[in-house]
């Protein structure tokens, strides 16, 4: 009863800043998934990483504390870590968005969300780096065609970034944002991109074994 009351007096005293709903919504686009609670009231987002990412989940942790509870655990099974926030209405709210029943959509409004820090999380979570052609690429899988020419639009529309090409990936698509876009592209996320998932836009490789200082103002 006395955890029910503090998590019921979370939900009235915060509301998720702008920072925050941009990581969530990054998060949401990316490896993280939305939950729904006993109650069914209110959705949390669950963040989970292999281990070699831990220090990536514990920003996440950082950026979010205000929302979760208990820190990231080990998960002994998977070889990953997990952190869980509080259910709360304004993650319902994103999710109202982002979800159709249990299966990730995306908004006929997208671009109202996309901002450089979801961008630039988003591609943590879920992006890469084509080293021999230099391009990058989102695995944007889990999303149809049309969804995923939807992202494209946005993307050239909100960010200037053309020319991005789709391409079909075993039963899924992918969205490659072409050489010539590349810099600029670099030039967005780059201000957000934790020193861990540096090698993501080319720089070398580095091991940090704690959490990352917080790279901009929160």
């Amino acid at each position: 009863m006395a955890n029910t009351k503090v998590f019921h007096q979370m939900r009235v005293d915060i509301i998720l800043n702008a920072t925050q709903r941009e990581i969530v919504v990054g998060t949401v686009l990316g490896d993280g998934s939305l939950i729904e609670t006993f109650s069914k009231k209110n959705l949390r987002l669950q963040i989970e990483q292999c281990d070699a990412q831990k220090s990536y989940v514990f920003w996440k942790y950082e950026m979010l504390e205000s929302l979760i509870c208990t820190p990231p655990r080990y998960q002994e099974k998977k070889k990953s870590w997990r952190v869980r926030t509080i259910s709360h209405p304004d993650i319902t709210e994103i999710g109202f968005h982002f979800y159709n029943g249990r299966k990730k959509v995306i908004p006929n409004d997208f671009e109202l969300f996309l901002t450089p820090l979801a961008l630039a999380v988003w591609f943590m979570d879920d992006g890469s780096r084509d080293q021999v052609r230099g391009t990058y690429i989102l695995n944007t899988q889990c999303f149809t065609k049309a969804e995923v020419e939807r992202i494209r639009i946005a993307l050239q529309i909100k960010f200037g970034l053309s020319p991005i090409s789709i391409h079909k990936d075993k039963s899924g698509w992918r969205l490659y944002i072409q050489k010539p876009s590349s810099k600029r592209f670099e030039t967005i996320v780059s201000p957000f991109i934790l020193p861990v998932m540096e090698y993501k836009i080319g720089k070398p490789r580095r091991d940090y074994t704690s959490a990352p200082a917080k790279p901009f103002a929160g």
